[in-house]
């Protein structure tokens, strides 16, 4: 099946860059950790300070084209770092910071490989100590903060072609190694374009987000979007969510906010914050149209329990909005429409979330289709990398007829993107394509466990497939987890026809994940494969033993 769409955008990138950065007054607002103390600042005093930071950056060796390591934090100095290059013409490449990785050698691992293939580093100086070795130019983002700028002249760009590299997008890496996606200033503007027709609420959009802008979710769907488009960006930086996540949505009636973005995992984080409380709480909600959910497998569950704790102060069930999207595709790929309830469908006796409509500019093929409609999903269109940097080398990732293979297995089901899951964590069971993810996501409904992140994946077997649970729990008392997997393997039973052969509970920060999250089932599988997690298990039980 083959679903095409008219392109969102025909104005020329550069005078849609030029146009944000001159003749808007919308800006960010940056909030401290405390989620109070804040700052706003226009798009245009944003780029005028950055503009102060061009003949250091210049007389470093840094000019049109060149690609420069960048922490991305949510923070102004992040945001001025970011223009600065733009006016210069050089291509950022979004790194996390060290402190969002979990580990010593987690940071030095991620990016030590990528030093051979460039020049300059913009992070924090805690960041560099965490490498061991650093043979590059290193400037501190620290000194990108508050300049007296007097030029009140218009900013200028450099000419650039549609083409060009706009930025690299290193995937997190959730099923493979991660490869750098290159983004071109057409992608940008048709993706940012067609994601602003597609999600227009009824009054001029305001985004609250914490997402991390080293994501593509934060980065485009947020940061690139606001600007382009004009609209206002209240920002706080991830972990002041993590730690007060109603403080947070506070936030939405302080500014009116309409529109949010969030993977999975926050619905069940916000969720839990609320039930705890167990009293009436300071929130209104109904401002919001658009809140997006993506990044990660959804869970229908976790959406009817957010909105169920949610709607008495305001949040309308047709505010949230299944999406879809990933790094080759800039960002977004489909999404549910404002003030429109979102939709469901029974396949193979469980609830799957329809994520929306496909947005403007892109052509979709599912390929190889099983029986019921669902096969490989293929993407082409203007918002669509067309290359990678791979190992310091530039590959193409696309087919001879310019699709790129997104490696999820999808279906089209009432003109709306369904997903399955990614291609490489799926096993085939009775003809039956089975993924990880409903496993995982029973596991986490027994909110009263004190469990942290779960793991499902499959193992080869002889002449079978091995089903592992794995779980990350802050307790050491064997005799607690005893009753835990009791428990778990009671539940699973009771609602899913998977079995789990086998279950392990793990220390914290035990299960891999990437940057922004996503559990890495694959890597999870070859570790368990090398080490069985012998060496840090606190417990192991098989079914038969339950």
């Amino acid at each position: 099946m083959r679903l095409s769409y008219q392109l969102a955008s025909s104005t020329p990138t550069r005078e849609v860059f030029l146009a944000a950065l001159n003749e808007t007054q919308a800006g960010i607002y940056f909030y401290q950790s405390d989620l109070k103390t804040k700052e706003f600042l226009t798009y245009f005093e944003i780029a005028q300070q950055a503009r102060t930071f061009i003949p250091m950056l210049s007389a470093l060796g840094i000019k049109q084209k060149t690609r420069v390591l960048l922490c991305a934090e949510n923070t102004k100095e992040f945001v001025i770092a970011w223009f600065a290059l733009l006016q210069i013409g050089a291509v950022p490449v979004p790194m996390p910071p060290s402190a969002t990785l979990a580990g010593d050698n987690q940071f030095a691992a991620r990016v030590e490989p990528m030093l051979a293939h460039h020049e300059h580093f913009i992070c924090r100086q805690g960041d560099v100590d965490k490498l061991t070795t650093a043979n590059i130019t290193f400037i501190n983002i620290a000194g990108f903060s508050d300049c007296l700028e007097t030029d009140s002249s218009p900013i200028t760009l450099p000419s650039f072609a549609d083409s060009d590299e706009a930025f690299i997008q290193y995937t997190s890496g959730s099923t493979s190694a991660p490869k750098g996606i290159v983004i071109n200033y057409r992608n940008i503007v048709e993706n940012t374009a067609a994601l602003a027709s597609a999600t227009q609420t009824n009054k001029q959009p305001t985004f609250l987000t914490w997402l991390p802008l080293y994501h593509d979710y934060g980065l485009i769907c947020n940061f690139m979007l606001c600007l382009l488009q004009g609209y206002d960006l209240i920002i706080t930086l991830p972990m002041a969510f993590i730690k007060r996540p109603i403080k947070f949505l506070q936030l939405v009636a302080q500014h009116q906010a309409t529109s949010m973005c969030m993977p999975n995992f926050a619905l069940e984080h916000i969720h839990k914050a609320v039930v705890q409380k167990q009293a009436a709480l300071d929130l209104d909600l109904s401002s919001v149209q658009w809140w997006s959910i993506g990044a990660e497998p959804i869970s229908v569950q976790a959406m009817e329990n957010l909105y169920q704790v949610l709607s008495p102060y305001g949040l309308a069930a047709t505010a949230l909005s299944p999406s879809y999207g990933l790094a080759e595709a800039t960002v977004g790929v489909s999404v549910s429409r404002p003030n429109t309830p979102y939709e469901t469908v029974l396949l193979n006796q469980r609830k799957v979330i329809l994520n929306g409509q496909p947005i403007n500019g892109l052509e979709i093929e599912i390929r190889n289709k099983d029986k019921q409609g669902f096969g490989e999903l293929w993407l082409r269109g203007d918002s669509i990398a067309k290359h990678a940097y791979v190992d310091g080398k530039k590959l193409s990732i696309t087919d001879p007829k310019g699709y790129v293979f997104t490696k999820d297995i999808a279906a089209i089901i009432s003109n709306q993107v369904v997903i399955s899951g990614r291609q490489d964590e799926m096993i085939c069971l009775r003809g039956e394509n089975i993924f990880p993810y409903d496993i995982e996501a029973l596991v986490r409904q027994l909110t009263e466990l004190p469990i942290r992140r779960v793991a499902c994946f499959f193992v080869p077997m002889n002449n079978s497939v091995k089903t592992v649970l794995m779980y990350e729990s802050k307790e050491k008392h064997v005799h607690l987890h005893e009753r835990l997997h009791q428990q778990i393997f009671a539940h699973i039973a009771a609602h899913s026809t998977l079995k789990v052969d086998e279950m392990i509970a793990v220390p914290t920060k035990a299960v891999p994940v990437t940057t922004s999250g996503k559990i890495q089932r694959t890597k999870a599988r070859n570790q368990y494969i090398q080490t069985g997690y012998k060496d840090i298990a606190v417990l192991r039980t098989t079914r038969a033993s339950a």
